[in-house]
């Protein structure tokens, strides 16, 4: 009888300390990791340690500057200089443009770009612009700071992570394949303002008609992009005649072609689709017409596409012009003389 009370009396002090324990136990727990936080938080700010961004964040932070740039080059900082206002600016010597090659920017052409840098560095600069100015030529400025050393071993990002170069080429690669569409096509009931809002118009000679293929493309809407994919046709023209654009005669231009449907056609004036109406006749190799074009909101990509399925070209035959039925605004007009000085006209009016 005594052992078993003594054993009770036992167990009794044994729960009584359990919870005491466990309580102890969290008290030293909660203790050490304190100290680690403390431990490094010095390290990190002695810059014993640095903390480094994932390679994938990194690069993702890479590729999303990407689109919002007019050009992306690999240059060479010759020197740079600071005006009386404050203002930095580096001469640069380009060594590759991976994106938005042009005229004014090559293989070794000299920029003028608005940062300050130092002499001697090899940078990964995004690109707008180049603006005119009246001292200094043409100026380009950098995206939203997005101007980042090359060193030895990649591309630095706030003195952190480094991406080799070709990494980021391969990438780039990748995004050029996705194709930037309008969000929807514009329906004009007036030359003046089918011509307004063309950017490209130009006589020239369909060259070859791909078959069609479904490509990842990007719609951005109010700022929100959405991706999906699309059949979509490549179409290749020589220019015939420039009308006063600027291309030069017999260089080729890309256009893309979208699948029926695949993007909403709404009145310009009214904001109502008008997908019912008739779609103009399809085209052929060596068919030659006057096109109507609008270029990629991507002023990297050299690609253009028809202003509406409607209005996008005008197939001709010697001095006759064959417009679609659905072609309000060139409706009444039969000769290619007639829909040129149209045209000519309201160009010369802006």
């Amino acid at each position: 009888m005594k052992e078993k009370k003594e054993k009770t009396n036992k167990e009794r002090k044994d729960k009584e300390l359990r919870p005491a324990a466990r309580y102890s136990f969290a008290a030293v727990f909660f203790v050490l990791i304190l100290l680690f936080l403390i431990v490094f938080h010095f390290l990190l700010r002695s810059g014993r340690i640095e903390y480094k961004e994932t390679y994938s964040s990194t690069l993702l932070r890479l590729k999303s500057a990407y689109r919002e740039s007019s050009s992306v080059v690999e240059a060479f900082c010759l020197y740079s200089y600071k005006e009386k206002s404050g203002e930095g600016y580096s001469c640069y010597e380009v060594r590759r443009v991976l994106s938005g090659e042009n005229k004014e920017l090559t293989d070794d052409s000299l920029i003028n770009v608005k940062t300050l840098d130092n002499a001697g560095e090899r940078h990964l600069l995004y690109l707008s612009g180049p603006y005119e100015d009246s001292e200094k030529g043409l100026v380009y400025e950098v995206v939203n700071d997005n101007n980042y050393l090359i060193k030895k071993e990649g591309i630095v990002v706030d003195g952190k992570s480094a991406v080799p170069i070709e990494k980021l080429i391969e990438e780039i690669k990748e995004i050029r394949s996705e194709i930037m569409l309008p969000y929807n096509y514009s329906y004009f009931r007036s030359i003046k303002n089918l011509v307004k809002n063309c950017d490209l118009i130009l006589i020239g000679r369909v060259e070859s008609i791909s078959d069609e293929g479904r490509v990842k493309c990007m719609i951005s809407s109010n700022g929100e992009k959405q991706e999906m994919l699309i059949g979509v046709r490549k179409i290749q023209i020589s220019v015939l005649n420039n009308l006063e654009s600027d291309v030069r005669y017999g260089q080729k231009i890309e256009i893309i072609m979208t699948e029926k449907d695949a993007l909403q056609t709404l009145d310009y004036m009214t904001g109502k689709s008008v997908s019912s109406y008739k779609e103009n006749d399809p085209l052929e190799e060596d068919d030659v017409c006057v096109f109507f074009l609008k270029a990629c909101e991507d002023s990297k990509e050299n690609i253009y596409f028809f202003i509406n399925d409607f209005q996008g070209y005008i197939k001709t035959s010697g001095d006759s012009v064959f417009p679609c039925s659905s072609n309000a605004p060139f409706s009444s007009i039969t000769s290619l003389y007639g829909a040129v000085e149209a045209v000519m006209n309201e160009k010369h009016s802006k």
